[in-house]
């Protein structure tokens, strides 16, 4: 049960009603994630704006790997909302099959680039001082660059800040 109200539309301060509204355009409604910062327009605004930068999908780090990133980063924090929302998102948004999903939440992706990719997610999410040369040398390999790089971090990143938020408000999944 949350330990914050979740705000809708109606309820939430008339500052956030914009972002609200945006949130609900782009997704059809508005995620429970979302909701719990509505108390805060402040916070909602630039959460969503974040959120928008760093999942937005890119030729070399598309949208299937930023939720494989994302479910990785969930199943490593423990944090049930994320799991079961991203691990939806790949199945019901980029079409991944359950065997695919289940792969990825039991660590043994092996197939390039996801494989490495995600190992190296686990190591930044469990300790990111753990990151050797070599983890960053074999993506390079796989044809990362610098960019592609920092996008692959800042998705762990987001996410891992994302978890700890919700689960810390206690938000879980629901209506």
């Amino acid at each position: 049960m949350s330990h914050i109200t979740l705000l809708g539309k109606e309820e939430a301060p008339e500052r956030a009603e914009p972002v609200l509204k945006e949130i609900e355009a782009k997704n059809g409604d508005v995620p429970i994630s979302f909701r719990v910062l509505a108390a805060n327009p402040r916070l909602l605004k630039a959460q969503w704006s974040h959120h928008q930068a760093v999942m937005k999908p890119t030729d070399k780090v598309p949208r299937k790997m930023k939720e494989a990133i994302a479910l990785t980063v969930s199943v490593h924090n423990r944090s049930r909302y994320s799991i079961e929302t991203h691990s939806k998102a790949l199945r019901e948004v980029v079409g991944a099959s359950k065997e695919e999903v289940e792969k990825i939440m039991d660590g043994t992706v092996t197939e390039e680039p996801l494989g490495p990719v995600l190992d190296f997610v686990r190591t930044v999410t469990v300790d990111a001082t753990d990151v050797t040369r070599d983890q960053v040398a074999g993506l390079r390999k796989l044809g990362f660059n610098e960019a592609e790089l920092l996008e692959i971090v800042a998705v762990a990143a987001h996410l891992n800040g994302f978890n700890r938020l919700l689960d810390a408000l206690g938000v879980e999944t629901g209506p």
